[in-house]
């Protein structure tokens, strides 16, 4: 499952709803992804802010002046990376599409639409998926 610096329920849940998505564009054949950023958390912060980031100071520390502009995937401190629930959850919702892709080559198409639509209904469950995925590669 899905891990974050944070480690909470909220990770879990929005790793779920992204490999959703990403399930449901599988169905779709939508095999592209835009991220049009990385890192841009500026609009979210004032000169204060970003003082106290520029010296040294986490940004997952530092209160947003306006969070909504947030739209940064990593959190930095200093010289090190970490990924946030939106990063894991890209992440997560890629490895699903490659693990449908692979479901389908062993499978076919039609055995792999309706495996969806179960995800879809919530006709499987989690841990079933999860043998699911170890079956196809053992």
């Amino acid at each position: 499952m899905c891990t974050t610096f944070f480690g909470s329920n909220l990770a879990t849940f929005y790793c779920s709803i992204c490999a959703t998505l990403k399930r449901s564009s599988y169905l779709y054949n939508a095999d592209g992804i835009g991220v049009w950023n990385y890192a841009d958390a500026d609009k979210s912060y004032n000169e204060k802010n970003r003082f106290e980031f520029n010296n040294g100071k986490a940004n997952w520390l530092i209160k947003a002046d306006n969070p909504v502009r947030d739209y940064s995937l990593i959190y930095r401190h200093k010289n090190q990376i970490y990924s946030s629930i939106r990063w894991e959850a890209l992440a997560y919702g890629m490895e699903e599409y490659n693990w449908l892709s692979l479901y389908e080559k062993k499978n076919g198409r039609n055995k792999c639409i309706r495996l969806i639509n179960e995800f879809l209904t919530n006709g499987i469950s989690l841990t079933n998926w999860e043998t699911i995925k170890l079956a196809l590669i053992q």
